[in-house]
């Protein structure tokens, strides 16, 4: 099912955004979900923090190979690229990502700290998802947005500031963000990955056709979630789509 539903409301809090923080499973991950978006909110100053998980070392058709190194020097090339500036590797094995329990152990202190307006991450929902990384590191994304103002739960010091999610790609989206200005932004970043051979031309397509939902050149679709969002929360849309 394809979400129609789009909020003008959720779009102008990812634009005004000032601190933005983006957990991705993999090393180039978060450039594929929202590289143009993240690009065109560092050229108008947004803080930036983005958070790998695993190591990707096993991101090769090269039986032995490990792409550690490899993978997080084209990371730290693809994030200079986007302007993001601060950049944490996990460091956890690539398809071993842990129970999300123990992954928001790490998470959860880190956004506390660097006190984000919204957190970027795959969508754990999404329909057929099954990579063990994407799965894990979705939900304990997601549950740390929603325990980020709990301070008996996870370590920092719990936030008290208004916190959103933001997840992608998702196949209900009420959010799409015009990228055409970055777009060149995003798929250079993505060249910087260079030892994923990625379909840049599917990329664009797709991009291209996300952003004609709006009448965008360029676009990139997100489902913009508030906390109360994450837990027993039955709003109206809910009772349309069931």
């Amino acid at each position: 099912m394809v979400s129609m539903i789009q909020s003008e409301e959720l779009r102008n809090i990812m634009m005004k955004a000032n601190r933005i923080v983006a957990v991705s499973p993999h090393p180039d991950d978060t450039e594929l979900i929202a590289g143009g978006y993240l690009s065109l909110m560092a050229q108008r100053g947004a803080d930036i923090l983005l958070i790998v998980a695993t190591d990707g070392s096993k991101g090769t058709r090269t039986e032995g190979l490990d792409m550690t190194e490899t993978r997080k020097k084209e990371q730290m090339n693809a994030a200079a690229i986007l302007g993001i500036k601060k950049v944490v590797f996990l460091g956890f094995k690539d398809t071993e990502s842990p129970d999300p329990r123990v992954l928001r152990e790490s998470l959860l202190p880190a956004m506390r700290e660097f006190i984000p307006d919204i957190v970027i991450t795959v969508d754990p929902f999404l329909e057929y998802e099954v990579h063990p990384d994407h799965v894990n590191v979705g939900l304990a994304t997601l549950q740390s947005v929603l325990f980020y103002p709990l301070p008996n739960i996870g370590g920092g010091k719990a936030g008290n500031n208004e916190i959103y999610a933001a997840v992608s790609p998702t196949n209900r989206f009420n959010v799409i963000v015009d990228i055409e200005t970055s777009f060149e932004k995003k798929i250079d970043a993505l060249k910087a990955h260079a030892s994923q051979s990625l379909d840049l031309e599917e990329i664009r397509r797709i991009s291209s056709l996300v952003g004609s939902i709006n009448g965008y050149r360029f676009g990139e679709a997100f489902r913009v979630l508030r906390r109360t969002d994450l837990h027993i929360h039955l709003s109206e849309e809910y009772f349309k789509m069931v």
